[in-house]
This record gives C-alpha cells, structure tokens and sequence, in this order.
C-alpha cells in the first residue's frame, strides 16, 4: 500500500503527464511538451518502483524487474530533465553533450538490463552521472536567466528548489546529515513540476495565441492576384459599354479592398461591416460571371452583433470558387443570419458541386482548398466555444453555419 502522500505524487504527476502529453499531441512542434509529460511518467515509476524495494524475496523475478525498473528511472529521468530544458531554452547550440549524456544512460541502461545486479554497484556511478546532468541543466537555466528570455526566472526558481532537494538526498545517503523526514526528492520534484506545468501551459496559450494573430494576417493579406487582375479587367471592359457600371464595380472594390486592409488590431468587427464586405465581393463576382452567380439574402434586423474579422467572407468565397464554379451553370447562394434563442446564426449556402464525408474533415482540419475554414472553426472555439457546422453532400451543395452569442456582443 501507497502512504498518503505517495498517492497525491502519483495523482498529480499524473496528471500532469496526460495534460501535457495532449498539449504534444496537439501541438507536436513543441517539444518540451514531451519530455515534461515523459519526465513526470518516469518520475511516476520511479515512485512505484521505490515503494516495492522491500520486497520479503528479494529472489524472485518481479523483486528483480522492479529493480531494474527503478534503476533505469534514475537514469532517465535527469537525462529526461536535462532534454526539457534545453528544448525549452536553446541558449547551447553544441549538442556533443546532449549525445554524451544520451549514450551514457544507453550505456548504464544495457548494463542494468543484461548484466546481473550483484556483480555491479550503481550506487556511485548514479551520483556523479545525476550531478552532470544537474550541472548541465543549470548551465542552460543560468545562460537563459542571463540572456532573460522568457519564463526564465520562475523555472530557475523551480530548478533551485529541485536541486535542493537532490543535494539534500545525496547528503543523506551519504550520511553526512540526519533527518527524520526522509528523501525529499519526490517533493521537490513535485515543486519543480507544478512551476514548469504553469510555464508551460502559460507558453502554450501564448503560442496558440500568435499562431491565431498569424492566421487572422494571412486572412487580411490574402488577395489572390488573379481576382484583382480579372476585376480590373471586368470594370476596364465596363468602362466603355457602361460607364456608370464601372464606377459602382470601383467601389465595391474599394470596399472589398478597405475590409480585407482592416487594421490588423482590429479583432472584431461589427457584422453589417462584414454583410458589407461580403455584399461587395458577391457583386464584383456576378459582374464577373454573370447568371452563374446568383445571391439571396435574408438578414434579419437587430442582429448586428460583434464578430471575429473575416470569419464570414472565407466562406463566402469558398462557396463561390469550390461550390459554385466548379458548375459550368453556376448557382446560387445564400446567406442568412437570424436569432436563434440568445445567439445569432449565420449560415452560408450554396446548390454547388457539395462535398463527401472525407473532404469535410479535410476542410474542417484545414486540410483542404478551402480558405480559413480551420481558422474560422478555431476563433468560434477559442471565443465562443461554439462549433463550425457543414453540412453537405456530393452533388447537393453546402451549408456552413456558426453561432455567435449575443449577450455582450449586440451593436447598434
């Protein structure tokens, strides 16, 4: 049986493994994400291996495997801890002692696993192997501390406080000093966990964060050429068999060009400004192609509430360019935007060339042709916790509809 306090290290460590073993997942560019879930894994086995040491056989197979199990776990986990802090922290670009390391635990691990534990004494060897590493890891947190990137001084704090804890344990194994309360390498490690896990997590949402502001600029910036050039030549053409044509087609373009130019601070906007820019861009592609473009609108008054920018007009020209187009007879479309209980719903719709199950979640992942399909589904989640919905088929055209709630949002 576990001691009280075993079971709440084992319960939080834990858990911080799966939290941040997910955030790797979903973000695997990240790295220090793995080796802090692997370092709170192995940290993990280490507690459950140690509490089985006193095993009455110390004969028997399972008394050996946890043996080895345990001594293992004390190799790689500093190695483990070394790796989180230099992928967090690249202040040391020479990576010939990153692979020293590496091959020395690959070293002690064969030599746990095939050579019989009474003929060798690891004791040691553990020491001056888990202070190198420690030495290491502080070279990196010190060289961070003094180049003062960010998060430096919380996770050098964490890092002092775990190795505290290990001296004291070195110390004590040594007897040099006395104490009643035991290692305390577990607690200190847990300290130094709790530290790097808001860290982190503070890193993640603030990387989540530029990768959206990225995005929401590649959106802004996004004029395809081939749009400007064909609407320049569109309203050339008017020019002469309409001239009062032509200039309407110029300021829907300038319109178009104002929406899409929209500071990029501006995070929000107010839904009649995006009708606006949607109306615009619908116009100059029917000047373009004529019947095969046809729009309906049906916007309900009083539901000019505040949006994220450009979530609505992706859509709409998704369904122009991979709905409609594809058709050599065009459609139509439709744009609808009512309330629905405490929220507005606006739904984009075409009869176009519709799609299958694989390529909607291809699109809702941001794997496909379709403009900031990913983008949009990620700012309804991310601001509002709502859901990107399409509904579509081959052949039977698309329907992409979102909720923005009201409460808070609504504009005059």
């Amino acid at each position: 049986m576990f001691h009280p306090i075993q079971w709440m290290l084992l319960g939080a460590l834990g858990t911080l493994f799966l939290f941040f073993f997910i955030f790797y997942l979903t973000k695997r560019d990240e790295n220090y994400n793995l080796f802090f879930a692997l370092g709170c894994l192995v940290t993990v086995v280490r507690i459950i291996a140690y509490s089985h040491m006193a095993a009455p056989d110390q004969t028997s197979v399972f008394f050996r495997v946890n043996v080895a199990v345990n001594h293992l776990s004390f190799i790689w986990g500093p190695f483990l801890y070394i790796i989180t802090a230099d992928s967090l922290f690249p202040v040391i670009q020479n990576r010939i002692g990153i692979r020293i390391m590496f091959g020395i635990a690959v070293l002690i691990s064969v030599f746990i696993l095939f050579v019989p534990m009474e003929l060798i004494y690891y004791g040691a060897a553990y020491d001056y192997i888990i202070a190198a590493f420690i030495l290491y890891a502080e070279a990196i947190y010190v060289l961070a501390l003094k180049h003062r990137l960010p998060f430096s001084v919380p996770v050098f704090i964490g890092n002092l406080v775990f190795i505290s804890g290990v001296i004291h344990d070195v110390l004590l194994g040594s007897h040099i000093i006395s104490g009643s309360q035991g290692e305390l390498f577990m607690y200190a490690y847990l300290v130094y966990a709790a530290i790097m896990a808001a860290v982190l997590a503070h890193r993640y949402m603030q990387s989540d964060k530029k990768r959206l502001e990225a995005q929401l600029k590649f959106l802004h910036a996004q004029i395809q050429p081939h749009f400007l050039y064909n609407t320049l030549g569109t309203i050339s053409a008017y020019c002469q068999s309409s001239p009062k044509t032509a200039n309407e087609l110029l300021e829907y373009l300038s319109t178009y060009l104002r929406g899409k130019f929209r500071g990029e601070s501006d995070q929000f906007v107010c839904l009649n400004d995006e009708i606006e820019l949607v109306k615009a861009y619908l116009t100059i592609e029917q000047a373009r192609f004529k019947e095969r473009i046809a729009v309906d609108y049906d916007i309900e008054d009083g539901c000019n509430v505040l949006i994220p920018s450009l979530i609505l007009q992706p859509l709409v020209e998704n369904a122009v360019k991979h709905g409609l187009l594809p058709r050599r007879e065009g459609g139509k479309i439709r744009i609808r935007v009512h309330r629905q209980g405490g929220a507005v719903k606006i739904t984009v719709g075409d009869d176009g060339f519709g799609m299958d199950k694989k390529t909607r979640a291809d699109v809702l992942e941001g794997r496909g042709k379709g403009i900031g399909i990913g983008n949009t589904k990620e700012r309804l989640k991310r601001y509002y916790g709502t859901q990107l919905d399409i509904r579509s088929a081959p052949g039977e055209g698309c329907e992409v509809s979102m909720l923005i709630p009201q409460t808070g949002g609504e504009t005059k």
